[in-house]
């Protein structure tokens, strides 16, 4: 007997499991699917994070806790070296006195960029009107590029004459990648190839200027020998012979430190450019491809296009904002696919419960049976008993 009743309840059990992957089996497939597309549409973001390391420097830095801005000031402003160190004074002493930090133990990394063209000689072969972004700082510690040979040169004056060319360049010049060492010359003055690097191709790189070939040289350099167009300058005595010189075009400043708190970094440089937003644009890389700064892309979307700005973005900043307007795409769909999931379950939930509620209302039918049965068979019995007495 106890078997037999084993034997039902595993039975009963075993209907009760095929009837729910019966009814569970689309919702099941559709989650899985839908969660599936989501986890490869965030395994796609990430790699396109991953792919701009000039947007992911506090990952390097030495410090948990830190910050990455950029500034990007308009063509408008006059900006240079001068006045970059005017501007990251003032930002260290506002950070050592709001967060006691010692501005001499600060660990800061920055950098600062300009926008040109030079003409370059090798020989018999030359090349005229050719980009070129002189950089200072610690430019190739937020630029890491693709070498092909050598690498980048050092922020030291004397070192102030040497390049890093594409890998364009170097075939044009010289019909070979491997150059390093090799003189050329940029407005009659020697500079030394101290690496070739290899460009990114694809229709976003070639759309933020990297379609053209490309040099990298000092600031100092390409104020010397080449033409700015990122910015105002001003012509400036560079000898006692009378030489002449435009400085200025400064167009990007970039910079990462420690920050105590949120948002400080941005704040205190914004204070310290002496800039209002009409000529400058400042930027939190650091979490610029995160959830919520992805949802103020989504929020501007119509809008953003409409810059009144005149900024001469590099090309770095280029592509990011180029994964920006991607990226919140991909989130919008991400977002999407998980209220499709949340309102599957609960379609799901609701049905089940809704067969339940069938369920209970034909086993409490069959218990009134039951129980009609057997009060009929005890009224049996007990007449049968008054019968027999």
């Amino acid at each position: 007997m106890k078997q037999e009743k084993v034997s039902e309840f595993f039975e009963k059990a075993k209907n009760k499991i095929a009837f729910f992957i019966s009814e569970a089996k689309v919702p099941l497939i559709l989650i899985i699917i839908l969660l599936l597309v989501d986890l490869i549409l965030g395994m796609i973001t990430r790699a396109a994070v991953d792919s701009m390391p000039e947007q992911n420097i506090t990952v390097q830095y030495s410090d948990d806790k830190c910050s990455q801005v950029s500034v990007f000031f308009a063509q408008e402003c006059s900006v240079d070296d001068s006045y970059i160190k005017k501007m990251e004074y003032d930002f260290k002493n506002k950070l050592s006195d709001e967060a006691g930090f010692d501005p001499e133990k600060m660990e800061i990394s920055s950098c600062f960029s300009a926008q040109g063209t030079v003409s370059i000689e090798y020989e018999k072969t030359s090349i005229s009107d050719i980009n070129a972004i002189g950089v200072a700082g610690d430019f190739f510690f937020f630029h890491t590029l693709d070498y092909i040979s050598g690498g980048p040169f050092t922020n030291d004056p004397t070192m102030s004459n040497c390049i890093v060319i594409d890998d364009g360049v170097a075939w044009d010049l010289f019909g070979s990648t491997d150059v390093c060492g090799k003189v050329v010359y940029i407005n009659e003055f020697p500079h030394y190839v101290s690496g070739v690097i290899r460009k990114k191709e694809g229709r976003i790189y070639d759309a933020s200027g990297l379609k053209e070939k490309t040099i990298f040289m000092s600031y100092d350099s390409l104020c010397k020998y080449g033409q700015i167009f990122s910015g105002r300058t001003v012509e400036k005595e560079i000898s006692e012979k009378g030489e002449k010189a435009r400085f200025g075009g400064i167009n990007c400043y970039e910079i990462v430190c420690p920050s105590p708190v949120d948002g400080i970094v941005k704040k205190y440089i914004s204070e310290s450019c002496g800039y209002d937003g009409r000529f400058v644009h400042i930027c939190e890389n650091s979490e610029r491809f995160e959830f919520i700064p992805l949802l103020g892309v989504i929020a501007s979307f119509g809008t953003r296009s409409m810059w009144q700005k005149a900024i001469f973005y590099p090309y770095w900043e280029n592509i990011a904002r180029g994964y920006e307007d991607i990226l919140s795409i991909l989130l919008i769909i991400r977002i999407f696919l998980r209220v499709s999931v949340g309102v599957t379950v609960i379609l799901f939930v609701k049905s089940f419960n809704a067969h339940k509620e069938i369920d209970l209302h034909s086993f409490m039918e069959k218990l009134a049976d039951k129980k009609y049965e057997l009060e009929v068979k005890m009224n049996d019995r007990k007449k049968r008993k008054k019968e027999e007495k």
